[in-house]
């Protein structure tokens, strides 16, 4: 059997389309094999509870401190289904601080989904920090979600791509992802890819519909 797959979905900045794109990730690879499970890495405002019409009962940052004592009939008790058959972590349901979940507690959680899922999909918030730091290194593949709205997003995604290059993440499981592309942008892809010096790993067109099917009501299709 192959291993587990581990997908990072991140950004240079909020409001680029993070995490509706790993919800529908996330969706999907449940399509091929149930055992699927979306982590919202968030410690402050993630959106996948509000997304998937949930509400986060118990928290990944509760088990903070509790390293040794955290195995599978524990962990099993945080995770929360979805109508869909898709299963969902979350790190917090009210805003804390940003190492409410350390490494050490990441690393354990990380290890005993990496034995009951096929595939894992992190919502990970746009700063550079121990936990999300961690999550990006130990994934098969890191998603930078950028859009072409304006430069700053640009400027910022670039930034995040050269801090992760080589050091935390290798080349090859960087995938550049370009949301709401259309013929108006003001940047084109072409640009984008001079510029990172990386090929772009897909492009999502400004379509509404694509990730309607979450909040109307996920149906299992697409």
């Amino acid at each position: 059997a192959r291993l587990p797959s581990v997908f990072c979905v991140t950004g240079g900045k909020g409001g680029v389309g993070k995490t509706m794109i790993a919800t529908n990730l996330a969706l999907a690879l449940r399509e091929r094999n149930p055992k699927t499970i979306l982590v919202d890495l968030y410690t402050q405002f993630g959106d996948i509870a509000a997304v998937l019409n949930l509400e986060p009962k118990r928290t990944l940052a509760e088990l903070a401190g509790l390293t040794d004592e955290i195995d599978w009939s524990l962990l099993s008790n945080y995770v929360h289904k979805h109508q869909s058959g898709l299963h969902a972590l979350f790190t917090s349901n009210r805003p804390l601080i940003l190492d409410a979940l350390p490494v050490v507690v990441l690393d354990k959680v990380v290890a005993l989904l990496k034995r009951e899922y096929k595939y894992i999909v992190f919502d990970v918030p746009p700063y550079l920090h121990a936990t999300t730091l961690h999550a990006m290194s130990v994934s098969s593949a890191v998603m930078l979600i950028c859009n072409l709205f304006d430069y700053t997003t640009i400027a910022d995604t670039k930034a995040l791509f050269e801090t992760l290059d080589g050091a935390y993440v290798s080349r090859d499981r960087l995938k550049l992802v370009v949301n709401r592309v259309t013929a108006q942008n003001r940047f084109q892809v072409d640009d984008l890819e001079r510029s990172f010096g990386h090929p772009i790993f897909m492009q999502l067109p400004n379509e509404p519909r694509v990730v309607s099917m979450v909040n109307t009501g996920y149906s299992g299709h697409g």
